[in-house]
């Protein structure tokens, strides 16, 4: 039997069909939040290509941060639809032990902000993020590129040479400082020039300025609350300098940094997982 989760985030709203029985995905759509009422479902349901098949179903999980504004039972189209919500950060820490198969774990949710939450099987607490994430990604990218194409940005930072924005820790002592390498970054942006850095030079040093943002404090959460593991999730795992930065940051200090399968819909999965049936 299907099962589908609604997942309603600050830039995207995402609809997974799961196998309740073997926890399969069997379809996935995702489309952007701008322009949608978040607080009228049928608005949001209709949108999506499985929006039938969804009324013929006896239930919809809903997580996410509006959803907490949705009644237990709504009517669309003459059909009762009854509605399970669970809590956008129980949803992230469910999400991060289900995919890695970890029984512990600091889960990272990199969507617009960066939400962070501390996960045990039996308990889950929200530790706190920072507001630096994929919204910063794409509103820098519009300031400095004239471009909020995720696409286009991600695109770019494939092409970029970060030698060309960043000044190393090498460039200033010349060499490996203590636990640092001479690659290691020590100033972000620092050595940008109009004729010098080029478009996709600016895009890598913006995924970097944000992964390192979110590398450092992900480090300090997992030291505080005693996590070996650093478990990412997110749209924002979709772009990979962000990850790679926050790998090689982690593992520095000796984490284990686990980017899972599906990572990218984690908070939908982890919210559906309460109704897998073995």
């Amino acid at each position: 039997m299907s099962l589908f989760i609604l997942d309603i985030g600050g830039s995207t709203i995402d609809l997974v069909e799961i196998d309740e029985y073997h926890a399969d995905i069997l379809s996935y759509e995702s489309l952007e939040s701008k322009g949608k009422n978040k607080n009228k479902l049928p608005d949001i349901l209709i949108s999506f290509s499985s929006f039938s098949r969804i009324l013929d179903g006896k239930f919809l999980v809903i997580t996410g941060g509006h959803s907490r504004f949705f009644p237990s039972e709504v009517e669309i189209e003459g059909k009762t639809l009854t509605l399970h919500i669970i809590h956008e950060f129980e949803a992230i820490a469910r999400g991060g032990l289900f995919l890695s198969q970890k029984s512990e774990g600091l889960v990272i949710s990199l969507g617009t902000g960066t939400a962070m939450v501390s996960a045990y099987l039996q308990e889950w607490q929200h530790v706190r993020g920072t507001g630096i994430g994929g919204g910063t990604f794409l509103g820098l990218g519009r300031a400095l590129l004239g471009s909020d194409s995720f696409e286009n940005l991600k695109n770019l930072t494939e092409k970029g040479d970060i030698s060309r924005i960043d000044l190393s820790v090498g460039e200033i002592v010349g060499g490996d400082l203590g636990g640092l390498s001479e690659n290691a970054t020590a100033s972000h942006f620092a050595k940008y020039a109009p004729e010098y850095s080029r478009e996709e030079d600016i895009a890598l040093g913006i995924a970097r300025l944000v992964g390192q943002s979110i590398a450092l404090l992900a480090l300090e959460k997992a030291k505080n609350y005693n996590h070996n593991n650093i478990i990412l999730g997110g749209k924002l795992t979709r772009l990979i300098p962000v990850v790679q930065l926050i790998r090689e940051t982690g593992e520095m200090f000796g984490k284990n940094i686990i980017l899972p399968k599906h990572a990218d819909i984690l908070t939908a999965i982890g919210a559906g997982s309460l109704f897998f049936r073995s």
